[in-house]
Parts: C-alpha cells; structure tokens; sequence
C-alpha cells in the first residue's frame, strides 16, 4: 500500500465493516494539505477582521513591513 500510495500520491480510505476509517497519504500530499488548510485559515480570519472592521490602510501596512525589515539589517 505504501509503494501505491507513494507513486501514485493518491491516497487510500481504509475502511472497517464497511465504513470509512482512516485515510492513507504519501508524506508530500499531507505536507501539502496541511499548508492548503493553514492558507484557508488566514482567508477565513482576514474576512472575520473584515465583516468586525478591523482594517489598516494599505500604506500603514507597508510602512509597518518596511521598518520591521529594516530593523532585521
């Protein structure tokens, strides 16, 4: 399973009785979803500070990253 799973990078429902269990996914595929959902986790929480308000003008947040970069040098 594992050498299917690995080559084909699709992943494996192994089922109990009948019912979905568990689910089998080669090391790049997880590593991807993880990152996948973390990314839709920040879309979620940016449209959350929208609908409350909670916004910077584009220009404060450039500002912002610029003297946070420079502080790096």
């Amino acid at each position: 399973m594992l050498k299917q799973v690995n080559s084909t990078h699709r992943p494996i429902v192994i089922t109990q009785n009948g019912e979905a269990k568990a689910v089998l996914l080669d090391t790049k595929s997880y590593q991807d979803m993880t990152k996948a959902l973390g990314i839709l986790g920040l879309l979620s929480q940016g449209e959350r500070d929208v609908d409350r308000g909670d916004l910077e003008s584009q220009d404060k947040t450039l500002d912002d990253l610029k003297k946070s970069l420079n502080e790096r040098i």
